[in-house]
């Protein structure tokens, strides 16, 4: 919080980033959503932008805002596209949009779209290991206990 109001405008961002993923990390989507929200107005141009943009989908998922998600998510793709930001944010935006199935409870899009990930970003291990794990909840739910 110190660090948020203090010091220059690179630790500000960092300060109000890493707030936001802590507040998520425990649980709390509104303090998170906020928090985020908070480094875009502050700082419209951050590097952070597109994690913040991507960060607020989870937060609304974890508030069960399905339609905020949804939005938050269009927003997200819509920063991606506009700064040209490349395939790794392309494929984290695309496992937001799997894990926001799941949390509709469309098992079946889940897997879909968590397959599609795992599939087309090898060049990125840790998408990949994030998109077999959703995977692999989504066939146990779907009833595919042995794929999964």
């Amino acid at each position: 919080t110190a660090a948020q109001k203090e010091g220059p405008a690179w630790s500000k961002q960092h300060a109000f980033f890493y707030a936001a993923e802590c507040q998520l990390a425990k649980g709390d989507g509104a303090a998170a959503f906020a928090t985020y929200e908070a480094l875009l107005t502050q700082f419209p141009n951050t590097r952070f932008r597109a994690d913040a943009r991507l960060g607020q989908v989870r937060a609304q998922v974890m508030k069960k805002d399905l339609n905020g998600a949804k939005s938050a998510l269009s927003a997200a793709e819509g920063d991606i596209k506009e700064k040209q930001l490349g395939p790794i944010f392309e494929m984290k935006a695309k496992l937001e949009g799997a894990r926001l199935a799941a949390a509709a409870n469309d098992w079946k899009g889940a897997m879909e779209k968590f397959g599609s990930v795992a599939t087309s970003a090898a060049s990125f291990p840790a998408v990949v290991a994030e998109a077999k794990v959703g995977l692999a909840q989504a066939l146990a739910e779907t009833g595919d206990h042995g794929r999964a």
